[in-house]
């Protein structure tokens, strides 16, 4: 909330330019009525220099002197404060101009007691229909408008500033009563064919291949292939400033606000169409994942899904030349919270008029929708094994005729196919999960434009070189040889290797017809653990084997010279034997390994020297690369992952506990 003003309000305010946008209209109307239709007999009237001068400078000798002199007279229009109707004040109340409809030839202003007490008076929320009690919340900054014509940029930014302190809590969210919701299929379109979604001609298909960007209880955010635009016929009437209050985290400019995954960006009188605002940050690196923009009268807000983690700077938010009146990112604590974020896609959907972005929202906690898969997923995988019997067997026990939408779902389904699915393994990397850790780009890395790959060539028995940028950009080069990395540790041989493999993965899905949500890789340090991993062992997932050396008996138990052969080849498929049962690995199944070892010769190890045939058969099968320096800039280390987890507040756990144990 506290960056609106910076951008509102400028203390250089321009007076002139006030007049003519805002009070012109006004003034000549009010002068109009003053001076009423001219009068034919009326006297002429005096000059200005009469009224507001010493008189003229010389006398006519034939007029003779005058029959008393002229005092001075000085026109001064007491103006009344528009919240309290008095001209005076208390003493050493402060008067403050109002500006957007002051002028120096028609000031206005206003007590800074009464705005003080305005910021301190909640807002009163009116019902859409029927009686009922009376409620209210805090007001918010957006609330302290102008009193005369409702402007939001009442005084400068010093005045602006003492109100921003004596707003009450405006940040707090505050429980409203419960409006009925209409369900209008037009504002929140369903899973619909391939125009909107763009994944399949089957709209079943296209249910089940959607990307689910947020899944808050029956609130689903669905991604969508290409933008879409959407009418305004609002599911309910929402408040803009509930969703601000969510998003208080502070701002989203600056390195400080790297991991931010949700920013809400709102815009005043913005012009041009929101299909242009939607462009101009889908065009920006700093803003890559999903984006919506709806509009409401003079209004236009911005929702940034991000999937990035490269810096937003200031200069980046202006758009058509306006800078956001407010600006801020939703706490980590918040993006996990199903309630939190259940209200808000709900209030997005009831705010705008018009909608552009690839996000929809699919609500379906109205009465009489039946909820999805993923939904009923998201309500029962937060539940105890007690209380899920407990809602499954309610529903079992209700008539059919009287179950509602969600335990004909549950009935449906049955029990066994509700329980929680598995999570999956650490081993994996989607590409949210990449982005939630925060890995680097390729063009991040430091000195790889230096760094050479050899490899040994049987048919002329010589050793070629490539330059490591043309390897991992050469789709021919990575599904036929496989890519080691040596060197001693601490030089960003992991983080570059990650980062290979998230690139490899996102082009390989593009190439399969998918979205790079869909991208995942494998990390592992053992063969073993890829038993559990045989659906990811296919020529679209990458893998990468981090801090390994085929030498460490201990590490590799049933490693041997044909293995280690098996695990070099990446153009045939090949079988590994493993505890229980066999691993298989793709065809083209690209890999990447990295090890502390000082040449390849160590790394392979089994007994082998530089002349042998095993070793030669190893050398041509794979690019082999050694980093000497390091090539992550110590300004972009990645941050550990407890920096992007939220904090944890162990007094809370502690006083829980002491509840429950009483």
């Amino acid at each position: 909330m506290a960056n609106l003003s910076d951008h509102l309000i400028d203390d250089a305010w321009d007076f002139d330019a006030a007049v003519a946008a805002d009070g012109a209209n006004d003034r000549d109307d009010r002068d109009e009525q003053e001076s009423g239709p001219p009068d034919e007999y009326d006297e002429p009237a005096e000059p200005d220099e009469y009224l507001f001068g010493d008189g003229p400078s010389e006398v006519d000798p034939d007029d003779g002197p005058p029959e008393e002199p002229v005092e001075p007279v000085v026109a001064v229009e007491l103006v009344a404060c528009p919240i309290c109707l008095e001209t005076g004040g208390a003493e050493g109340d402060a008067h403050w101009p109002l500006i957007c409809c002051s002028t120096p030839g028609n000031p206005k202003w206003v007590h800074r007691s009464c705005m003080l007490q305005l910021a301190r008076t909640p807002v009163v929320i009116l019902p859409e229909v029927g009686p009922a009690a009376e409620v209210t919340r805090p007001r918010a900054l957006l609330d302290l408008a102008c009193p005369q014509c409702r402007s939001l940029v009442p005084h400068i930014g010093v005045h602006m500033d003492e109100l921003r302190g004596a707003l009450v809590a405006p940040v707090v969210p505050v429980r409203r009563r419960h409006r009925a919701i209409r369900a209008v299929q037009a504002a929140v379109p369903l899973v619909v064919a391939a125009p909107v979604f763009g994944f399949d001609v089957v709209p079943e298909v296209d249910a089940a291949v959607t990307p689910v960007l947020v899944q808050a209880g029956l609130v689903s955010v669905l991604a969508l292939n290409l933008p879409s635009s959407a009418p305004g016929n609002m599911q309910q009437q929402g408040e803009l400033d509930d969703i601000l209050a969510e998003f208080s985290a502070g701002s989203c400019i600056g390195r400080d606000a790297r991991q931010t995954k949700f920013a809400l960006l709102v815009y005043m009188d913005l012009p041009g169409e929101i299909t242009d605002v939607y462009a101009h940050f889908k065009a920006q690196a700093a803003f890559a994942g999903h984006i919506g923009v709806l509009r409401r009268g003079h209004t236009t807000a911005v929702m940034v899904i991000r999937s990035s983690r490269v810096t937003m700077l200031a200069e980046s938010l202006v758009v058509a030349g306006v800078a956001p009146a407010f600006e801020n990112r939703l706490s980590h604590t918040g993006g996990r919270n199903q309630a939190i974020m259940r209200q808000i896609f709900i209030n997005w959907c009831g705010y705008g008029e018009y909608f552009h972005g690839d996000f929809v929202v699919l609500n379906n906690s109205a009465t009489g929708s039946r909820p999805t898969f993923d939904q009923v997923q998201s309500l029962v995988r937060v539940m105890t094994e007690a209380q899920r019997a407990n809602l499954i067997g309610t529903a079992t026990m209700t008539p059919v005729r009287e179950r509602t939408p969600l335990q004909a779902s549950l009935v449906a389904l049955g029990e066994h196919r509700l329980r929680p699915v598995n999570p999956l393994s650490n081993c994996i990397w989607t590409a949210e999960k990449a982005a939630l850790e925060g890995l680097l780009r390729i063009d991040q890395f430091t000195g790889l434009e230096n760094l050479t790959l050899t490899r040994w060539e049987e048919h002329t028995d010589s050793t070629i070189s490539i330059p490591f940028l043309q390897y991992i950009r050469n789709a021919a080069y990575c599904r036929k040889y496989s890519l080691v990395l040596l060197g001693a540790p601490g030089l960003g041989k992991s983080p570059l290797a990650r980062s290979v493999c998230l690139m490899w993965a996102i082009a390989l899905a593009r190439s399969d017809g998918r979205l790079d949500h869909s991208a995942r890789f494998v990390e592992c340090n053992t063969v073993d653990i890829l038993r559990t991993m045989a659906p990811d062992m296919n020529e679209y997932t990458p893998m990468l084997f981090d801090e390994v050396s085929f030498s460490d008996s201990t590490q590799f138990q049933h490693m041997s010279v044909n293995m280690a052969k098996l695990l070099l080849t990446v153009d045939v498929q090949s079988t590994l034997r493993a505890r229980n049962n066999d691993i298989t690995l793709a065809a083209g199944q690209a890999r990447v390994f990295t090890s502390n070892c000082d040449d390849f010769l160590e790394f392979v190890g089994q007994g082998l020297h530089e002349n042998s045939d095993h070793f030669n058969a190893m050398r041509k099968r794979c690019f082999v690369g050694k980093l000497t320096s390091g090539v992550v800039s110590p300004a972009l280390v990645r941050r550990g992952t407890d920096a992007a987890r939220p904090p944890v507040d162990m007094s809370a756990g502690e006083a829980g506990m002491n509840a429950l144990l009483r």
